[in-house]
């Protein structure tokens, strides 16, 4: 445990070492006496950027799985169960528009209607079941 959280100190020390000075400060007599440098900000191309969000990426990965892995030869208590869920059948709404029903000698208005789609079914899943 101490390993890793040392070694993701160094890596954060690394990282921001070589973020700070990848651009080389282009400004008035800087590291380079002031010669070359795109505008004088020191960021070439943002490529300094893009290695120092992924290195902020990392660290933060590393930090998140050093605080919430679970500790090791730890199992939880429990047991997995096979469980029966019942799956409800689908049906189909659609719009009828009207029509004259000579039968009855009426109009007969535009209605929604739903007819029956697949059946329902019973199904099984496992399940982790805490005491």
């Amino acid at each position: 445990m101490k390993k890793l959280l040392s070694f993701v100190i160094f890596v954060l020390c690394v990282s921001l070492a070589t973020t700070v000075y990848a651009g080389g400060y282009y400004g008035s007599r800087g590291y380079y006496g002031g010669y070359g440098g795109c505008g004088g900000n020191g960021w070439n191309d943002g490529w300094e950027v893009a290695a120092a969000v992924l290195d902020t990426v990392i660290v933060l990965d590393a930090i998140n799985r050093l605080c919430y892995a679970p500790a090791p030869g730890v199992v939880p208590a429990g047991h997995w169960e096979i469980q029966q869920v019942w799956v409800p059948g689908t049906s189909r709404r659609y719009w009828v528009n009207q029509y004259y029903d000579q039968i009855r000698n009426v109009w007969v208005l535009g209605h929604w209607e739903e007819r029956p789609g697949t059946p329902g079914y019973w199904t099984q899943s496992q399940v982790w079941v805490a005491p």
